[in-house]
Parts: structure tokens; sequence; C-alpha cells
């Protein structure tokens, strides 16, 4: 691969914290990130090497669209969020010493770093090299994180560090994030000033201002081509689109913490807006129930809701990829079910990181379940059809964890 290339795959990163200067560990007026001054948060930023392009407030959030992606500020936590050969982490230990100085916060309560597989990882720079190399970068800092690894790491995956102390309460917001590539080169035009003159007729162009209308809207949209936008809403909700268009590496990435009791229709608007060929989709959230995937995946989800605990409020990870034909790509990831659903070919997987031991649990439970049924055929029937689905579980994820 040579001449331009963009590395449109974000490092996310969220930090949650709590004081110790009252026994509840609870914030006050006092204790609120949003107290950092701006200059400081730049700062911050370009050590990072990205550098604010907007800035706006709400009553609970301030928001920085960047030359690389997005940053939110709320009062006891923030979300970066940085593209490109961005130096993410070395944002940590800053912000680690401004939320202790400038706002009491000295206590990390909860972390989380994800990304997605780089295109070229080569082109990256210390400490983001390597997923080994962030791992260490971040144990450095912290005790007692843990680092996971969703997919196949020689296809594509998805990586993510996680520390839940869980000193005062858990995260109560869901955020879905959608991944996006291999995008409609027509649709992808939008985001080229040769086709549009301003960042906010993308905005409509693409109908992203229809998403969730009583969002305020901050945009922006690149030379020659490239859109990122941050979008405040009511109680502290946001959502934020960011868009590398070329269509040699083309990425676009969507998230949200504004909670649905079904995400299906929202996931569907989006993905009829970029028309990916492959995308990701990861949902957290500490009150994940069935009911907001479709019926899909409501038998894993069900199964799900109830056995993975990555942290105390991560319950589940959708990990979908998609493809718009039946080609060999197809299975680069193992799947849970296949679906087929508007020309389509959906992997769909709900992946435990602990899945292996749990079931074993459920194996055992089944077994005795048997042995004490009675005689009824139809009950023993349903024992034995859900003994049988456990193990074909246990021997899917053990070969899934030795690979």
């Amino acid at each position: 691969m040579t001449g331009h290339f963009f590395e449109g795959a974000e490092k996310l990163l969220e930090i949650w914290f709590v004081t110790s200067e009252n026994e509840s560990g609870k914030a006050t007026t006092h204790n609120d990130l949003r107290n950092i001054p701006r200059d400081l948060i730049e700062d911050v930023l370009s050590l990072v090497n990205c550098k604010v392009l907007t800035y706006a407030q709400s009553a609970t959030t301030d928001t920085y669209v960047l030359s690389e992606s997005s940053m939110f500020v709320f009062q006891t936590h923030f979300i970066l969020k940085t593209c490109g050969e961005t130096t993410l982490l070395h944002a940590v230990q800053p912000m680690l010493d401004l939320a202790r100085d400038y706002c009491g916060l000295d206590i990390v309560d909860q972390i989380f770093y994800s990304r997605r597989k780089f295109l070229r990882p080569e082109l990256q720079k210390a400490p983001h090299t390597s997923f080994e190399h962030e791992v260490a970068y971040l144990d450095s800092i912290f005790e007692g994180g843990s680092a996971y690894v969703l997919g196949r790491t020689n296809v594509d995956c998805w990586y993510l560090y996680t520390l839940d102390r869980t000193c005062v309460s858990k995260k109560s917001d869901q955020t879905l994030e959608i991944i996006m590539t291999d995008l409609d080169p027509e649709k992808m035009k939008i985001f080229y000033q040769e086709y549009t003159s301003s960042a906010a007729e993308a905005t409509k162009k693409a109908g992203i201002d229809k998403l969730f209308p009583n969002a305020k809207i901050f945009d922006y949209l690149f030379d020659p081509c490239g859109y990122s936008m941050n979008g405040l809403l009511p109680d502290g909700h946001y959502f934020t689109i960011h868009i590398t268009p070329e269509p040699d590496f083309s990425y676009v990435s969507f998230e949200t913490n504004v909670s649905y009791s079904q995400y299906q229709e929202l996931i569907r608007k989006i993905l009829q807006m970029f028309n990916p060929g492959k995308f990701t989709t990861t949902i957290f959230g500490g009150t994940l129930q069935v009911s907001m995937v479709n019926e899909n995946y409501s038998i894993f989800l069900t199964m799900a809701g109830s056995t993975i605990k990555l942290s105390v409020w991560l319950i589940t990870i959708l990990f979908t990829a998609i493809t718009k034909n039946t080609q060999a790509e197809d299975s680069a990831t193992p799947s849970a079910c296949v679906v087929k659903k508007q020309q389509m070919k959906i992997n769909s997987q709900i992946i435990s990181l602990r899945w292996p031991p749990l079931i074993q649990i459920f194996l055992k439970r089944d077994l005795v379940r048997l042995r004490s049924a009675s005689k009824k055929r139809t009950k023993k029937l349903k024992l034995m059809l859900q003994f049988y689905f456990h193990f074909v579980l246990f021997v899917f994820f053990s070969i899934f964890y030795h690979h």
C-alpha cells in the first residue's frame, strides 16, 4: 500500500472518577471535570497530536470537535476519541493529574480503552504500535486492568482494555458504537469539498440532522475531504460521527449514549445512511435487555444477559460483521447465527469472555435437572434439548478460545 493513507480507526478512551473527599465518594459541584481550564485541556490534546476545531457546552457536557475526532467532558467522566496517528494514551496521566488538582477527583473508578485493528499499524507512534504495547503502557499507570481481543487477529478484531474498581456507582448509561468500512463511494462523495460546500450542507445531505432532531450539532468538513460532528442532546446524551471517505481505506464510526428499548431501527438508519460493506457493532450497558435488539438475536441476548460480566456494568458485546455477498470473506469471523436481510448476509455473534466456565456450570445444572426430572416426556425432552444446546455452545467457545 503506497501513496496517501489515513487511518480512520479511532482509539477510544473513557475514564470515570470518584473522590476521596467524602465518605460516599460521590461528586459535588466542586468535583466537576468541566472546572478544568480549557487551555489546559488543549495542552493535553497537543500531547495527543490533535487540536480543537470547535468547542461548545451544554448544561451537562463540554464537547470538542478535534482535528482527529472528538472529546466529551462530563462531571465525573470524559470520553476521548482520536484517529490517524494520534497518541491518545499520552493523555491519560495528564488528565488524571488535572482531575485531581482542579476537581478533587482523585480516584479512577473505571477505565475503558478500545479500538479496531489498524489497517497500517506500522504507521502508528508509540505506545500504539501494538495492542501489547498499549496494554503495557496502561498497566504502568493502573493496577488490575484486563485486556481482551474479540475476533480473529489475522483478519479483523476489536481490542478492549478495562479496569473496574466500582468504588461508588456503576456506569449507568448505555453506549452503542457502529464501526463501518468498505463504504458506498456514491454516499461518500457528500463528504468531499468538491461536491459539498460546507459541513452544514454535508450534515443535511447525508440526513445526519434527522437522526436526533432535537440535537445541537457541531460539524466540520475537512479539506479536501473528511467529516466530523458532535451532537449534544438533553440530559447528558450525545452522538458523534467521523468519516474517512477515501475509497481505498474508507471508514465511518457512529457512537451514542442515547438509551433505546430497541436499537434495531437506529442501526438500520445508520446502515442505510452509509451503506457499508462491513460493520462492527458494540453495545455496552448495565441494563441491557433482550428487547434492545431484534428477534434474530433474542436467544443469544437472553443467555448473554445472565452470564456475561466483563466488568460490573458491561453485560454484553454484540460483535457484528456484515457483507453484501457470500464470498469467502464472510467466514472471517465465527458466527453464532446467519440472517438474510435486505439482500445482505449478517454474521452475528455474542461473545462472552468467560463463556466456557459459565457454560460448564449450566451443563452441571442441566445434568442434575435431568436426573431428578419427572417421567413426563415433554419436560424431559425440553431438558435434554437444553443440555445439548449448552454442550454445543461449550464446544464452540472452547474451540474459539484455543484459536
